[in-house]
């Protein structure tokens, strides 16, 4: 369900671009302007051939930037000027659902009033309704997560069950929503700082953070959601990491870190790999759910390559 945005997701994260168009410098100058309340720049900018409705890298537009910003003069410009007010972004965002996931319902009248969906969904099947309460899912998430050690055992397993089973019994578009907006917000990619990306009414959280989020995943377990993790290891994994989804005990996860160790010229190989936690399973157990063997990544190997899609590495190690 969610491949192609893992991928899409990977790629931006590496600091890609989700469009093959590169941006004219005035289009690169909308955006940022857009983005930080510039507004009279703006207006320069488009009476001088700027593309109103521009993409940048994450497929935002000028409109999606200046409401997540909260910069309402611009917002009134853009407007004026015939901005589309139901252009998604890369996680299918238009700009109703940011004005109603950061709260700004006087900007969320205007949308409508231009004509703005209330029926559209973004990638995860939410609406801009929706949005509204998508913040006290991401502070649960972020809560449940802080109650797990660097080394994926509960700081405290009484205490973070209650907050655990809940967490699975509520809807899993917003779950795996929450979670995705946890981790990829922790980029060090400085557009999500300077721009502002991620305006929102719940803590940043850190590198450390994201690790402790990505086990939460593992153990929450949700169907779907195993290509998005996938894509978090190619773009954050290291060699602990890899080794915990090869042995989590789910097998799309195992493909993920295989495909991992063969980028990065590793073996896979029977051992004492890490193994923090279980795909699906509240506590870690010893061993993987198949009862196989734990696995392991070692020996650098940039002169042994598999075919695409050949699996584990089994080649000689250097």
């Amino acid at each position: 369900m969610f491949r192609a945005l893992a991928l899409t997701l990977a790629l931006l994260l590496l600091g890609g671009c989700a469009s093959s168009t590169p941006l004219s410098e005035r289009n690169r100058t909308l955006l940022r302007s857009a983005a930080l309340g510039r507004t009279e720049t703006v207006r320069t900018m488009l009476d001088n051939g700027a593309e109103i409705d521009c993409r940048d890298r994450l497929r935002d537009s000028p409109l999606h930037l200046a409401i997540r910003n909260g910069h309402t003069e611009t917002v009134a410009l853009l407007f004026a000027r015939g901005a589309n007010v139901n252009q998604g972004n890369t996680l299918g965002d238009t700009p109703l659902h940011v004005s109603v996931y950061t709260s700004q319902p006087d900007l969320a009248r205007q949308l409508r009033s231009k004509g703005a969906s209330d029926e559209a969904l973004n990638q995860y099947g939410l609406n801009p309704g929706d949005m509204e309460s998508l913040p006290e899912t991401e502070a649960a998430v972020a809560e449940m997560a802080a109650l797990l050690s660097f080394n994926g055992n509960w700081i405290d397993a009484k205490t973070a069950r209650p907050g655990f089973d809940e967490l699975k019994r509520r809807d899993q578009r917003f779950l795996i929503n929450a979670l995705i907006l946890q981790i990829i917000q922790s980029s060090p990619n400085p557009d999500y700082q300077v721009l502002g990306r991620f305006r929102r009414r719940t803590p940043d959280v850190s590198s450390k953070s994201r690790l402790q989020t990505i086990f939460l995943s593992i153990k929450l377990g949700i169907p779907g959601s195993e290509d998005l993790l996938g894509a978090i290891l190619m773009v954050y994994g290291d060699q602990g990491m890899a080794e915990d989804y090869l042995n989590s005990g789910s097998g799309e996860l195992h493909a993920w870190a295989s495909r991992w160790a063969e980028a990065k010229g590793y073996k896979v190989r029977a051992g004492t790999g890490s193994h923090r936690a279980n795909w699906g399973i509240f506590q870690t157990v010893q061993s993987n759910r198949s009862g196989e063997p734990a696995l392991s990544i070692s020996g650098w190997n940039r002169s042994v390559r598999q075919p695409a899609g050949s699996g584990v590495d089994s080649g000689p190690t250097e």
